[in-house]
């Protein structure tokens, strides 16, 4: 956007290169095809991009409720605490992408709701700068210029003092996983004295491509140069990004951003309507090296900090496997084997699964237990269905969580075994939920308050393992 700010003859090979890059402000629409065709100008053009965020998040909206609904009628065996938890993070999730897509939207939107109120005056006649064509303070202007009104109030005004109350309101609360879930985009990538500077950096980018273009033309880049120079030093005082490595883009991305002003100045000087052809070239194969250098840094800076995230976030999963087996080393192993387990799309997959006596069924990508995959209580499978299809050696499970998945056994004996096993726990637990009068000859063995105890320790550890999954999302 700055580059075409101001009446400067910038080189044509720059422009042309430049325009690829269009599509990164959002802006799809060709809308100078659409005003050939129809009776289209930059009135309709504002309030068509005025509206667009208003119909993104009502198609958001849509897209979450429906499918939110189909899913809880879906999941019988849910209870109301699932359900409750689940519209929780839900919830979140929309409000998360509701904030992103506006945030996407709003430098795009900004600058052409308020281009309807940027004029010049032409001998004695003030036209709009974005569409010539078109005379301002007219009775068609006045027509358009009242929901422009309502759009500039919203989105340039409306949108940072919104992020600014919202990340105010819960400053105390980052670390909650329902807040990282749904405002963390816009404090997670800054230091904690610096959960501010997204709204700064918003207000930055609205100041350079939509309040400077106001000015005129002789003092655009200058102001530019400016604003620019005052934000950079902004970020080598504050460093204000988590990752060094984000500062430093940062800082190379404002430098070149004030180049760039300042050759838009020193052009501007000359007064040329048309550059030499010779220097046009020289001047655009610079830009043009300097744009794409930009690039490569932004690549290299984004494929380094993923592969450092893929990097904690093993850190952190092999942490928290080595934490749970040390929490359970006491416990009693009932059953412990290599099992086939099929997923959603119907493909086998070989997991080492154990039966715990504390009353839970986990599973491990190896026998090594590196990596835990699954767990489910004992508690939650509502039955164990022994050879349900041809398949030798299976059987499957229905649960409160997941309707139902289907395990395999190597050999006939191994089966027969997880299938006791599973059948004597889940029974014992129908029967300790109906009448505790009621005990088989299985729970003979056991006190009374021993399964009052491994019922208890069954819920206690099945919310201990998701606080420790929302921390660890946190931590992230």
């Amino acid at each position: 956007m700055i580059s075409f700010q101001g009446d400067i003859s910038w080189p044509q090979l720059y422009q042309s290169f430049i325009t690829i890059f269009q599509v990164l402000n959002l802006d799809f629409v060709p809308w100078q095809s659409i005003g050939c065709a129809t009776n289209f100008d930059f009135y309709w053009k504002a309030i068509i991009t005025g509206l667009i965020p208003i119909a993104v998040f009502i198609l958001l909206l849509i897209g979450f409720v429906i499918p939110s609904m189909v899913v809880e009628k879906l999941e019988k065996y849910s209870d109301a605490d699932t359900k409750r938890l689940r519209g929780k993070r839900m919830r979140a999730q929309l409000m998360k992408l509701c904030l992103f897509t506006v945030f996407l939207l709003y430098p795009h939107v900004s600058s052409t709701v308020l281009g309807v109120f940027n004029c010049v005056e032409v001998e004695g006649v003030y036209y709009l700068i974005n569409d010539f064509s078109l005379i301002c303070f007219d009775d068609r202007w006045k027509h358009f210029a009242l929901p422009c009104i309502v759009f500039v109030i919203a989105y340039p005004i409306g949108i940072p003092l919104s992020y600014f109350f919202i990340l105010r309101t819960n400053r105390g609360r980052f670390q909650d996983v329902d807040i990282v879930v749904a405002y963390g985009f816009l404090y997670e990538a800054y230091q904690d004295g610096a959960w501010f500077f997204e709204l700064l950096d918003m207000v930055h980018k609205l100041i350079l491509t939509s309040l400077v273009p106001f000015l005129p033309n002789n003092f655009e880049m200058a102001t530019n140069m400016i604003i620019i120079i005052l934000y950079l030093q902004t970020i080598l005082v504050l460093q204000p990004y988590v990752r060094k490595g984000d500062d430093r883009l940062h800082q190379i991305v404002q430098a070149e951003l004030c180049l760039l002003a300042m050759l838009g100045w020193t052009l501007g000087n000359l007064q040329e309507a048309v550059l030499d052809p010779k220097l046009d070239l020289l001047i655009s194969v610079l830009l043009i090296i300097l744009t794409v250098f930009l690039l490569l840094a932004f690549v290299v800076m984004t494929l380094r900090n993923s592969f450092k995230l893929i990097q904690l976030f093993r850190r952190l999963r092999r942490k928290k496997n080595l934490q749970f087996q040390a929490e359970r080393g006491g416990v009693l192993e009932l059953c412990a084997s290599s099992l086939k387990k099929k997923n959603h799309s119907g493909v086998w997959q070989d997991r080492y699964f154990v039966l715990c006596e504390d009353g839970f069924l986990e599973w491990y990508s190896s026998k090594t237990k590196e990596k835990i995959v699954g767990i489910i209580p004992v508690s939650q499978i509502l039955a164990v269905r022994d050879d349900p299809n041809p398949l030798k050696f299976s059987w499957d499970l229905k649960s409160e969580v997941t309707v139902s998945f289907e395990l395999q056994a190597p050999d006939a004996d191994t089966c027969a075994k997880w299938v006791r096993c599973l059948q004597l726990l889940v029974t014992g637990n129908r029967v300790e939920k109906m009448d505790p009068s009621l005990h088989g000859q299985y729970w003979r063995d056991t006190t009374a308050m021993r399964m009052l105890r491994l019922q208890r320790n069954t819920q206690s550890r099945f919310k201990v393992s998701s606080g420790d999954e929302s921390a660890s999302a946190a931590e992230l």
